[in-house]
């Protein structure tokens, strides 16, 4: 996964956003499919949900580019977000406004790197 990834800041701190198969999986049994539930609950109106989703959905990203991060670098530890921090260190509309990022996360979650063989020639393509 070397290709660059969305970003937000809170509180002055860069956070990449990074859709993995784990967090495909947890968006998938929270919401049922991996569109952002969070920006169609806004928009109905329903904004409590709407803000506890993002902030779900900001703090699940941000921690896989953590959980990552912390694997690869066992020497150089970061913490995890966590809800209540996100809460303290933005606004609602600032939390709102990471929407374009945590969409931009998802695109590329679900189009990167997806290799197929054809059977008729045997050459690798790449989608997306």
């Amino acid at each position: 996964m070397s290709e660059s990834h969305p970003v937000i800041v809170i509180d002055g701190q860069e956070h990449e956003l990074l859709l993995t198969t784990g967090a495909a999986k947890k968006i998938i049994e929270k919401f049922g499919d991996l569109k952002n539930p969070a920006a169609e609950l806004v928009s109905q109106d329903r904004y409590a949900e709407g803000i506890d989703a993002y902030l779900w959905i900001v703090c699940l990203l941000a921690n896989e580019a953590t959980d990552l991060h912390n694997l690869r670098n066992k020497d150089d530890k970061r913490e995890p977000l966590t809800e209540r921090e996100v809460e303290l260190l933005t606004t609602p509309i600032e939390l709102i406004g990471f929407n374009v990022a945590i969409n931009d996360a998802m695109v590329k979650g679900v189009g990167r790197n997806i290799h197929s063989e054809r059977a008729d020639d045997g050459k690798n393509s790449t989608a997306g």
